[in-house]
């Protein structure tokens, strides 16, 4: 400030906390992302997932016709183990764009993860020293034993990248812990009570703060090209949040990390779920099946997988030819299984539409990506069942017989 003569006088400075708009401009942009990442996903999963589907489908009709003795065979085996890594690749980029597709269960974590160690104990070289410290009687936390196993498999892999060029430790512990209001405050969305607490530490290389910020950001890796997608600690975060649980890291360069997990404790009671009918009949029949797919190769790999099982198997990639056929005859067809995503009429229409001249049909939806109709919504139409691709044949017949079974027990 000046004086009548333009001389100095004093300075005034104003100053503003600006943090909480960083911050704010900071979850912008991770919300942006995850969105564009999200669309993304749903664009490729249904393509890619009818691509899987022919795959997988055709390489179990090769292997059920090759001797497993045969070298050919084990060719096979191959084909399938990197379809179904495909697979896994796909359900990772959607378990976090759309992770609220997954229905869980209360359920003890203990038996899960000593199953998920002992698979990756496979894996391990000698140097790797695994450790395990498991309390089998941890309380009941809402999971998905698929989505729990992921998760362990991805924090280890993670832990043996950063210890393979040496002698090294893992360790994994799962206890029962409870937050009080002090501890609760160190833990960005967590409130004080009793959780499950899930670590995995290594003793490895460590990260920067750089590498720890971007830790769980899909597609940042430090892994070399062709080693890695970025897509497995993001996969764990987005599975661990959508649980209402919390993942936190501590580490530090040459010391190692450690990922410490807090799962919130069920509060319901477990679910008993009924024996489903027919679920250790056998998976042949003789009735009459009606499959639209617009793709030609998943008819014609289904019509042969069902038509080996006894089954006769009429197809369309046509859905309102299918219609048509249908309505001139519905008492032909014992059950339809029917793709979601088709063009002319989609799988729910053509399902409304059929319900429409038969109510008692039974229908198997099938999707390659189920956000364009979730699992809930398909069976408020009518359906008798809910798929997702890639389906394994055999998968897909033990569906079939067990929803013709039924009917035949109702007397339908």
């Amino acid at each position: 400030m000046r004086d009548e003569q333009g001389r100095f006088t004093n300075v005034v400075i104003l100053m503003r906390d600006v943090s909480d708009l960083v911050q704010m401009e900071t979850q912008l942009r991770q919300s942006q992302k995850m969105e564009a990442i999200g669309t993304l996903a749903g664009g490729i999963a249904h393509d890619f997932n009818n691509m899987l589907y022919a795959i997988l489908g055709y390489t179990e009709l090769a292997a059920d016709a090759i001797a497993p003795d045969s070298p050919v065979h084990e060719c096979l085996n191959g084909i399938k183990a990197a379809g179904q890594r495909a697979t896994s690749l796909v359900s990772q980029i959607l378990a976090f764009s759309h992770p609220g597709k997954v229905e869980r269960a209360p359920m003890g974590l203990g038996t899960v993860v000593n199953e998920a160690l002992d698979f990756m104990r496979n894996s391990l070289p000698a140097t790797i020293d695994l450790r395990r410290d498991i309390d089998e009687d941890t309380g009941l936390v809402k999971a998905d034993p698929t989505q729990i196993h992921q998760v362990v498999m991805n924090l280890c892999a993670n832990a043996f990248h950063a210890m393979r060029n040496s002698y090294g430790a893992l360790t994994v512990s799962l206890r029962n812990a409870h937050l009080t209001d002090v501890e609760a405050e160190q833990f960005l969305g967590l409130d004080a009570g009793e959780y499950v607490q899930l670590s995995i530490q290594d003793t490895g290389v460590g990260m920067n703060d750089d590498v720890k910020s971007r830790a769980f950001e899909p597609y940042f890796t430090t892994k070399k090209v062709g080693e890695g997608t970025g897509m497995g600690l993001a996969t764990v975060h987005s599975i661990i949040a959508s649980m209402g649980g919390m993942v936190f890291v501590e580490t530090a360069i040459g010391e190692g990390t450690r990922f410490n997990i807090y799962l919130p404790l069920a509060t319901e009671e477990s679910e008993k779920s009924e024996p489903e009918i027919g679920a250790q009949a056998h998976i042949q029949g003789n009735e009459h099946i009606l499959l639209i797919d617009d793709e030609e190769a998943i008819t014609r790999v289904g019509s042969m997988s069902l038509a080996r099982l006894g089954y006769q198997v009429t197809t369309y990639t046509n859905s309102r030819e299918a219609l048509a056929a249908f309505e001139a005859n519905p008492e032909t067809y014992d059950i339809v299984i029917a793709d979601l995503t088709m063009p002319n009429m989609s799988g729910d229409e053509l399902a409304q539409h059929l319900l429409a001249v038969r109510a008692e049909t039974p229908i198997v939806l099938c999707t390659g990506y189920s956000g364009t109709l979730p699992r809930e919504k398909a069976l408020e139409i009518g359906v008798a069942d809910y798929l997702e691709k890639p389906i394994e044949m055999r998968t897909l017949a033990r569906v079939v017989r067990r929803i013709l079974d039924t009917r035949i027990a109702k007397g339908a």
